[in-house]
């Protein structure tokens, strides 16, 4: 059948100051936690996986919501901040000279907003948008910068299929919750970028693919482009483990939640689990209720590159599951363990692995056990013949 789109319908932004809802976000690399709002700062809500389910009747859709930039062809959405504008002592502050065609609000008299933006991410690598929700391209001759907007809103949100209104958002859970739990893998990442030189990954890769790896695995100095530590987890200079890499996404997407994202029923209750891609945390909720969904759990799947980066790891057979890509919930009556579980597939462990979910007594999700087999019955010895 030939099927027909209906309308198209923004999703909005996640506004990251004091009345945004949130309890904010960090885009500070100093090897901490800590969120804090940023004023007049927003994010796209840009979903990289998207579920339904039904709830009553009623069906809903919940987003994961990470920021990668978008690109068409040699045109890429987003630049770094110190590229895009440049904070001049003493004076204000003024576009890069890439893009000299920009111009304030109030016909390039009012730069409020953009000495907040300089105050905010002034000399950093933070990605902000060049698109049409930052920049009025009404005269493309002269085109106005109107806000700082970032990609992705870091969280998982639900909406309600019938309008996509917003009926819940996890605002600043998932770096909140992860970096309580696991302080040495917030906002860190752990990719194909830190695989060990000459490998498999290695020759697979790609001509820039190769370079990256190269850089990862080389310490600066002696050599100018070098992003190794002098432990990769063997007493061996490398590719850092995850530990060693805390922050090093907060001026990108954060917690780097991408396509891992799962809901389905397990225990009799809607559940939904989502990963992020980078650091490898699972988050777990109940969103029996939609509109207040209940956080259960965060649990990392790959424990050991805390100290190993991921070559080092596999080789010890203790990588676990890094770069998921594919969640997958089952009741009991699917699981191979007769119990509920989820199912995580990582693309850059090469690595499957199977968990199951247990209940807050901490009893299995399970079938009812077999009943015991059955004795056959004892025959009676016919009574000896008579002498």
């Amino acid at each position: 059948p030939i099927l027909q789109a209906e309308r198209l319908t923004p999703l909005g932004l996640q506004d990251w100051g004091a009345s945004g809802g949130t309890r904010g976000l960090d885009t500070v690399r100093d090897n901490a936690c800590q969120l804090k709002h940023v004023p007049e700062f927003s994010t796209l809500r840009s979903p990289s996986a998207i579920e339904a389910f039904e709830i009553d009747g009623e069906t809903y859709l919940m987003t994961a919501s990470g920021g990668s930039d978008l690109e068409y062809g040699e045109v890429e959405t987003a630049k770094k901040f110190k590229k895009l504008l440049v904070d001049v002592p003493g004076g204000r502050p003024e576009f890069h000279p890439n893009f000299q065609e920009l111009t304030a609000p109030g016909g390039g008299a009012d730069f409020s907003k953009i000495t907040t933006a300089v105050r905010n991410f002034g000399g950093t690598s933070m990605r902000l948008s060049i698109g049409s929700t930052a920049v009025d391209y009404s005269n493309p001759q002269e085109p106005v910068w109107k806000r700082a907007v970032g990609s992705g809103s870091r969280s998982v949100s639900i909406y309600r299929a019938s309008d996509l209104s917003l009926v819940w958002d996890s605002g600043s859970l998932l770096e909140q919750e992860g970096c309580k739990a696991f302080p040495w893998a917030h906002n860190g990442e752990q990719d194909d970028d830190y695989a060990l030189m000459y490998g498999v990954a290695y020759s697979h890769a790609s001509a820039g693919g190769k370079k990256d790896i190269a850089e990862k695995n080389t310490l600066s100095p002696p050599a100018l482009d070098g992003d190794a530590c002098h432990d990769r987890g063997d007493g061996k200079p490398g590719p850092c483990p995850l530990g060693k890499t805390v922050d090093e996404r907060s001026w990108k997407d954060g917690p780097g939640i991408q396509q891992g994202l799962a809901v389905g029923v397990a225990c009799g209750r809607m559940v939904a689990v989502a990963v992020t891609s980078a650091n490898s945390l699972a988050f777990g909720f109940d969103v029996t209720d939609p509109t207040q969904p209940a956080f259960l759990f965060v649990h990392h799947l790959s424990p050991a590159s805390k100290d190993k980066s991921p070559g080092v790891a596999f080789k010890e057979q203790t990588l676990g599951d890094i770069g998921v890509e594919s969640v997958s919930i089952l009741d009991k009556h699917q699981s191979p363990s007769g119990a509920a579980a989820v199912m995580f597939a990582g693309a850059h462990s090469g690595s499957l692995s199977l968990y199951e979910l247990l209940l807050t007594n901490g009893s299995r999700c399970a079938l009812p056990a077999p009943p015991p087999p059955t004795s056959p019955p004892t025959e009676t010895p016919p009574p000896p013949p008579a002498p």
